[in-house]
């Protein structure tokens, strides 16, 4: 059926949406695969991560799609590695409604985590699974946003909410751009100098806090300060490490964006694979080389049982 598509073709769909991608297919092929033929057999692949040990740099995200069934949602995870020398990512884990410890365990089989930092949102059960990591740092942007919420559920004034988020911006955007001087000048006296003033000036805004009765807002900041901080405190080690998971943020809206887009609910295999699908071109070549060995023909053409990965 699908004897004619060509290997640098399949090496295309990754990078399109579905709808150019289900095009595609039938352009090349000459078939008539229905878009639900095509959503059934990538729910119906097989695939795995390849965890790479070489990486200092752990980001761990989800996101939550529709799913089949009675309940909502399902939460797809993600973890990606960085290695800082080599500047390159890979993928360590994907999978779908996972306990947050057992990706830390799965990570940590691979990963050497005390010799490793981990960034990620504000998630509790994160920062419990991953133990004995060298640092862990909260998204900044991940941090402003939870200080706005825990002030809206304390209904706190929407301009003291506005002026709590620009003061909480511009200490952080400060800490950023000397972590970013330290490492251009290679001078850090200046940056730990920050450290301790920007310890101070949360110090202080707790206290304001706590005085109006904002004591949710309080209780996250006075506990989770020292990890707005990891990211300077590792520029004083002369280690690189991020001070968001951004980019990460970005795949987890895209491939939540690519799903409901192709239509339906998932079943959690279903979602799994079609993550993967859109993850693994970009983020570990030589898995997906290995993907091609096993799914593509000796002649470098599909075999008629397998689904395109157009995800």
């Amino acid at each position: 059926m699908l004897e004619n598509v060509s290997l640098e073709s399949i090496e295309e769909i990754p990078k399109l949406s579905y709808r150019k991608a289900v095009k595609t297919v039938k352009e090349l092929s000459g078939s008539d695969l229905s878009k639900s033929t095509l959503w059934r057999r990538v729910q119906e692949l097989d695939l795995s991560t390849e965890p790479r040990s070489d990486v200092d740099i752990v980001t761990v995200n989800d996101t939550k799609i529709h799913k089949q069934g009675e309940e909502f949602f399902n939460f797809l995870d993600l973890a990606l590695g960085y290695n800082t020398e080599k500047e390159k990512y890979s993928l360590l884990f994907a999978g779908v409604n996972e306990e947050r410890f057992d990706i830390g365990k799965e990570i940590g089989k691979e990963v050497d985590l005390e010799n490793a930092y981990v960034v990620y949102d504000s998630d509790r059960e994160i920062n419990d699974a991953f133990d004995g990591q060298k640092g862990i740092q909260i998204c900044h942007f991940h941090a402003v946003k939870y200080v706005d919420y825990c002030l809206w559920k304390e209904d706190a004034p929407k301009n003291f909410r506005k002026k709590v988020r620009r003061i909480l911006k511009s200490r952080l955007q400060t800490l950023q751009n000397l972590v970013k001087k330290s490492w251009r000048d290679e001078v850090t006296e200046r940056l730990e100098d920050q450290i301790g003033w920007f310890r101070e000036e949360l110090g202080r805004w707790v206290e304001r806090a706590e005085s109006r009765d904002f004591t949710m807002t309080a209780k996250y900041v006075r506990k989770n300060r020292e990890k707005f901080l990891i990211s300077a405190k590792a520029a004083l080690r002369e280690d690189y490490m991020p001070y968001t998971n951004n980019k990460e943020e970005r795949e987890m809206r895209e491939i939540a964006c690519k799903a409901k887009g192709i239509g339906g609910s998932w079943s959690e295999h279903g979602l799994r694979n079609v993550g993967l699908c859109q993850l693994v071109f970009r983020l570990d070549e030589k898995l997906f080389k290995k993907i091609k060995e096993v799914y593509l023909g000796k002649v470098g053409t599909l075999s008629c049982s397998v689904n395109l990965m157009g995800g």
